[in-house]
């Protein structure tokens, strides 16, 4: 995976409808837009989880690292697809991986206090509390993605 490129939130929330050059280009921005939106979500976390500290609640980020076993790379070529579904999931031993079987009781656990039940605005990859990138804790950078979600709701089209 690509590594994530900072973007201000309008052009994190805005579509790339450029055709890519080839398939290599086209996984690699898609990457990239992967990556970007992940680091979006850990750095506007912190910000939430410091609202909502007043009122009880907690909030945490989840981190499931390498998961095998999932659509991830469905849109890839036959070769690729053959070895992500035959010889990834080998790499589940692989202390950055896991499966969806064990990301998923993680994230339950996390979610319902049952692992890390004082936790707050933590960061847990696989299961273990981390640090998340030292970035994803810029307050500027915290108040503006939060700032513009809060307007873009506000000003979002009801069904």
């Amino acid at each position: 995976m690509p590594d994530p490129q900072w973007q201000e939130p309008a052009a994190l929330a805005t579509i790339d409808e450029v055709p890519a050059a080839s398939t290599g280009a086209a996984w690699e921005r898609g990457g990239i837009a992967y990556a970007s939106s992940k680091l979006a979500l850990v750095t506007v976390a912190h910000e939430w989880a410091e609202r909502y500290a007043e009122s009880g609640h907690r909030l945490n980020v989840y981190d499931p690292g390498l998961t095998v076993g999932t659509g991830l790379v469905r849109d890839m070529s036959a070769l690729k697809y053959w070895v992500w579904k035959n010889v990834m999931p080998v790499m589940a031993i692989h202390p950055k991986a896991t499966t969806v079987r064990v990301t998923g009781r993680h994230a339950v656990e996390l979610a319902l206090g049952d692992a890390h039940p004082r936790l707050h605005d933590g960061y847990v990859e696989i299961g273990k509390v981390t640090a998340a990138e030292p970035i994803t804790v810029d307050r500027e950078r915290r108040r503006m993605l939060a700032d513009w979600l809060d307007t873009a709701v506000a000003t979002a089209p009801r069904a």
